[in-house]
């Protein structure tokens, strides 16, 4: 198992995660988070080579992300069962930064959990889903 750095707010520092224990209570946690907030919050998950996965958190629908650590492409987002744009998923980068997400990409939130445990895990692109090269 790898060891993941989580970021829930962007003035915060990087949380460790080191058991699908403490990756489950950050999700839970920055869901009720979210939902007390009343928006949804893109959280990062940052694996050991810097590959991070976004997931939306605060709903039962989520989209994920994926970029590799040098930062360059290919970049991919979760492929939802629809190919319709609308109506788009609003969500925010550390419940401040506005960010719109196509229907496309949307995903239950109980596979982007499993998606996420799978990056604990493996510290690699989840295989569990499909991805969307963007």
């Amino acid at each position: 198992m790898n060891e993941l750095r989580a970021l829930v707010y962007t003035d915060e520092s990087l949380r460790p995660l080191a058991s699908l224990e403490s990756l489950n209570n950050l999700l839970r946690e920055a869901a009720a988070e979210a939902q007390a907030a009343g928006r949804l919050n893109i959280i990062t998950l940052y694996g050991p080579d810097d590959d991070h996965l976004l997931l939306v958190v605060g709903s039962d629908e989520t989209v994920m992300g994926f970029n590799h650590g040098h930062g360059g492409p290919p970049y991919y987002a979760s492929k939802g069962v629809v190919d319709d744009d609308d109506p788009v998923l609003t969500a925010y980068v550390g419940l401040a930064h506005h960010t719109e997400f196509p229907r496309r990409w949307v995903i239950p939130m109980a596979v982007g959990e499993m998606a996420a445990a799978e990056f604990l895990a493996t510290g690699r692109r989840p295989a569990s889903i499909p991805w969307e090269e963007v």
